[in-house]
């Protein structure tokens, strides 16, 4: 292909024009009442970053650093508008406790039906396990009581009305803006809730129509992976697992808690406890923060702490 420059230097002149014209009028906002510390021109700008060493790498400049939190970004004008901003999105509200404001499902004695689950039977070898499968079915019926919810894997073998399971709390609500889930903390064998968090088999579906008299959402029919939460047994039913017997690698801090919160580090004890239960270690925060995507804070918070002094 033969490019004509005659015929494109018009073009291309008249882009560099723009792109300079907009390099020189570029100023940094003027300091305002609650943003004291912004430099007034372009010069101050420059001359400020100037006093400071240019950063080789960003793996030398992050070398030692901690986390240090959102909330630590905001105070003394520096990134307070970016804070509120940020308090408005999903990135900082994707895990929160659960209550009567961050709750959508229905857990007012709803009952989610699963079918042809693929469950795996009880005490085999793994891989002979998988291959003895069947399909089964099982409900799971929702409650809440005193401001908390809850939800039963119910054992079809309970004679009672209605029929009790396997009850779990939830611990951490999962988003809410057009899918929400919940992940429970599976109790230990001293009753004691356990220190890792395991995602729940049901999932809420958002109705995008929130006219009134519409119905708010609704329990989705294929759910996250069910089959995590029963046995199958020789009569061909699904038995709830108890909270020990769910399977590891599907901890949500092996599977979830990288994505949806930051500073965390995901690992294993060592050595393991005998549980062999994955734990979340370090400090952060449960949420999508500043520190995601801008790298561990602990450095630019002390530097702009220096500066103020």
């Amino acid at each position: 292909m033969v490019v004509n420059f005659r015929s494109v230097a018009p073009a291309l002149a008249w882009i560099a024009t723009v792109v300079l014209a907009g390099l020189v009028s570029a100023q940094p906002p003027a300091p305002t009442a609650d943003r004291p510390h912004l430099a007034k021109d372009a010069k101050e700008a420059m001359d400020f970053l100037g006093t400071w060493a240019r950063v080789t790498s960003g793996e030398e400049y992050f070398k030692g650093a901690t986390y240090v939190g959102s909330e630590s970004c905001k105070g003394s004008g520096c990134h307070d508008q970016q804070i509120q901003e940020w308090r408005t999105t999903w990135h900082s509200k994707i895990l929160r406790v659960p209550s009567a404001e961050t709750v959508t499902g229905d857990f007012n004695n709803a009952v989610i039906p699963f079918q042809n689950i693929r469950a795996v039977a009880k005490g085999h070898d793994a891989d002979l396990a998988k291959l003895q499968n069947v399909p089964v079915k099982f409900d799971v019926r929702t409650e809440n009581s005193n401001g908390k919810f809850f939800f039963v894997i119910v054992d079809p073998r309970d004679t009672g009305s209605p029929k009790q399971g396997q009850k779990y709390e939830v611990a951490l609500v999962v988003g809410g803006k057009w899918q929400q889930t919940y992940h429970v903390r599976p109790v230990g064998t001293d009753g004691t809730p356990g220190d890792f968090f395991f995602p729940a088999p049901i999932r809420w579906s958002l109705n995008p129509n929130q006219s009134s008299g519409q119905p708010t959402g609704a329990w989705e029919v294929g759910n996250f992976q069910p089959e995590n939460w029963v046995w199958f047994d020789n009569s061909e039913l699904a038995i709830p697992r108890k909270p020990d017997e769910l399977p590891i690698a599907r901890f949500a801090e092996a599977k979830c808690m990288g994505c949806h919160t930051t500073g965390f580090n995901f690992v294993p004890p060592d050595p393991p406890p005998a549980s062999q239960h994955w734990k979340m270690q370090g400090a952060g925060e449960m949420a999508i923060g500043c520190e995601r995507c801008h790298g561990p804070g602990s450095k630019h918070v002390e530097a702009a702490k220096q500066k103020e002094a």
